[in-house]
């Protein structure tokens, strides 16, 4: 989540709860448990969060293959697969194929032309 700007508002539709000092904040789940917390520099608050491996997404689907996660990952090619399965934990893919047809991709790709 480096570089990305998170929503107070989204976090409390969420049923969290965003309590903020002088200092920074911190997030709180439906128990009270904190589940995240941001020191304040200047005018921005930076986030820390520790995800737990049990709420993961990625630990559920482990074994699933690279065409499956081309889908989920909005058709992100195979190439880009690869190397995202060397940054991220839990995603053991065992096979990606380099030359994957994708009949999706072809289409959306495919020039279209109008009358």
């Amino acid at each position: 989540m480096k570089n990305s700007l998170i929503f107070t508002s989204k976090l409390i539709s969420e049923g969290l709860k965003v309590e903020f000092n002088k200092d920074g904040c911190k997030v709180n789940n439906v128990h009270g448990t904190i589940v995240a917390e941001a020191r304040k520099e200047k005018n921005l608050y930076l986030l820390h969060v520790n995800v737990r491996k049990e709420d993961a997404i990625l630990t559920k689907f482990s074994n699933e293959g690279a065409t499956l996660w081309h889908q989920r990952l909005g058709h992100l090619n195979m190439v880009s697969l690869k190397k995202l399965e060397k940054m991220v934990n839990g995603m053991n893919l065992k096979e990606v194929p380099l030359h994957h047809v994708c009949e999706a991709c072809i289409e959306n790709k495919h020039q279209r032309t109008f009358s």
